[in-house]
């Protein structure tokens, strides 16, 4: 079963934090890679790109540096390589991080929560690239159609596993509690084969009905998901047996993402 980047990379952020070395002192660098998804974006012409970002973090000096690959609007490959870039503490568990370079490629901006593993950044308005997307900022609101009743929950991550085409994902819920007849516990559920559609400012999610990786539980209908922003947030829909959820979030806990351009 495909698992999502998002989790192991939570454990490897409690690994560098509390792990020591064989002198006892605090390990605080991070080798590491994994999958980022990219569109180049020119007009109406957005190309979807998916890579291996490698990273190297330095949180004893405050230090990021990362090389990644990406397709540009007109299909060129390009390969970005920063040297080490000063981090500062954006808010949380999320560090931004900046470039100025001589050319396109090299000055970005960016930020990375070393919690969840969400590294996003950007050269401007033509490239925006992600880690697989990942939302534990959200909230989501349960309504009972039958009675009117609705209720709120803060405890549960939306993620999303894309392609390497691009056009459809894995569509993650951590902590989903629907409470709904058959329900069983479950830290995870997935759905596969999602319909995604890249554009200018993010991802549709769509589907008309999903099987969960639980058989015969947590079917979901009329599932509709708009990650916008430069896929900061996301705002949604969905249906579970009885009930209705609307889903509300951002990558970043931050109260006003600051747009880079």
């Amino acid at each position: 079963m495909k698992k999502f980047l998002f989790l192991s990379f939570s454990l490897l952020a409690v690994a560098l934090l509390t792990a020591c070395g064989s002198d006892g002192a605090p390990i605080n660098k991070l080798t590491d890679s994994f999958t980022t998804n990219t569109r180049a974006i020119d007009g109406d012409n957005i190309v979807f790109s998916q890579n291996t970002v490698s990273i190297e973090l330095n949180l004893t000096d405050m230090l990021f540096k990362f090389s990644n690959t990406y397709l540009d609007a007109d299909k060129r490959p390009h390969t970005i390589s920063t040297p080490e870039m000063r981090m500062t503490h954006a808010g949380g568990t999320v560090y931004s991080f900046s470039n100025t370079g001589a050319t396109a490629d090299e000055s970005l901006t960016g930020y990375i929560d070393i919690a969840t593993r969400a590294l996003w950044y950007t050269n401007g308005p033509t490239m925006v690239c992600t880690s697989q997307p990942q939302y534990p900022y959200a909230t989501t609101t349960v309504s009972v159609p039958s009675n009117g009743m609705s209720y709120n929950q803060e405890n549960s991550a939306y993620l999303f596993a894309i392609n390497a085409d691009g056009k459809s994902c894995t569509f993650g819920i951590t902590n989903f509690a629907p409470n709904t007849a058959g329900s069983i516990e479950a830290s995870l559920i997935e759905y596969r084969d999602i319909d995604v559609t890249p554009t200018a400012t993010g991802y549709i999610i769509t589907a008309d009905e999903a099987q969960s990786n639980y058989s015969g539980h947590y079917t979901i209908t009329d599932l509709n998901i708009n990650l916008s922003s430069q896929c900061q947030v996301i705002n949604g829909s969905f249906k579970c047996k009885d009930l209705e959820f609307s889903i509300t979030g951002k990558m970043f806990p931050i109260a006003n993402f600051a747009q880079p351009y």
